[in-house]
């Protein structure tokens, strides 16, 4: 396995797919969550909610911060909606309903993380993140 630092963002999603694969079919990897609601049918709020439950669950081997639009900020725009630093790792991680897309400028704050080494992801569920959080474990591990 190659280290994030040198991961596109469809070597991201290829092995989210992957994880996501092998939940679906007994992998004890990560344990998904089954929402009563469909992803589809939930407010991108509800999914940040979720996440940031996982993210509390991680402490305090992670540290997080949280960029909210319902209140005033002074990050710039674009910025992710979850600054992270996991296992000595920096991620930045916007959330999106399925089917939606970043902005322009979601986009270019992303790459910017990207470039300066960090790890970039767009999600759209807790699932998701736990997916990406069971690959850095493993990818540290093999580090050692």
């Amino acid at each position: 396995m190659s280290t994030f630092k040198n991961w596109t963002q469809a070597d991201v999603d290829r092995q989210n797919e992957k994880a996501a694969a092998a939940v679906i079919q007994g992998n004890p990897l990560v344990k998904m969550t089954v929402d009563k609601q469909s992803d589809d049918a939930r407010k991108e709020s509800e999914i940040q909610e979720d996440i940031e439950s996982f993210l509390k669950s991680k402490m305090p081997r992670c540290w997080w911060t949280r960029s909210r639009m319902d209140r005033p900020t002074t990050n710039r725009v674009g910025c992710p909606d979850f600054l992270v630093c996991y296992n000595s790792r920096f991620i930045g991680i916007e959330v999106k309903r399925p089917g939606k897309k970043p902005t322009q400028e979601q986009r270019a704050e992303l790459a910017w993380i990207h470039s300066a080494g960090g790890i970039d992801a767009v999600v759209t569920s807790r699932a998701e993140v736990e997916s990406l959080f069971a690959l850095i474990d493993a990818a540290k591990e093999l580090i050692r």
